[in-house]
């Protein structure tokens, strides 16, 4: 037990898991303010609002997993997956705070952001670097 020495918070899992969730909560709030106001611009909202949402969806999912990549290292498909998961329940709970019911259409826009984040966490994780040939 000399050897050791107590790791806080910034070191441990949750110490690279919540600023995860956080950035995404923040990045995927702030890209559907965005999308919101240049829907609002436009002459008939309703019929882009579906599309821009989902590419609100996708951006945030996107940033997501490429910081959350970024702040675990090579932890592989471990943190991607779990900040994308988190990131969705706490979408899903304040969905039905308000007192909206989830449609299908609403998990399938979940399951995409599950899988972009993870898939584009998956591509900017830090690798070994090969050897050079002789």
């Amino acid at each position: 037990m000399a050897g050791r020495r107590f790791k806080g918070l910034k070191s441990g899992v949750l110490g690279r898991f919540m600023p995860c969730v956080l950035i995404s909560l923040a990045v995927t709030l702030i890209s559907t303010l965005v999308m919101a106001a240049l829907a609002g611009v436009s002459e008939n909202p309703s019929a882009i609002l579906g599309t821009y949402s989902l590419v609100a969806l996708i951006l945030s999912a996107a940033v997501s997993g490429f910081t959350t990549a970024k702040i675990s290292g090579s932890e592989g498909i471990k943190y991607p997956l779990l900040t994308a998961f988190t990131t969705v329940l706490i979408m899903l709970l304040i969905t039905v705070i308000m007192g909206i019911k989830p449609s299908g259409s609403s998990f399938m826009n979940y399951g995409c952001f599950i899988l972009v984040s993870v898939f584009v966490g998956l591509l900017a994780r830090k690798r070994e670097r090969r050897r050079k040939r002789r």
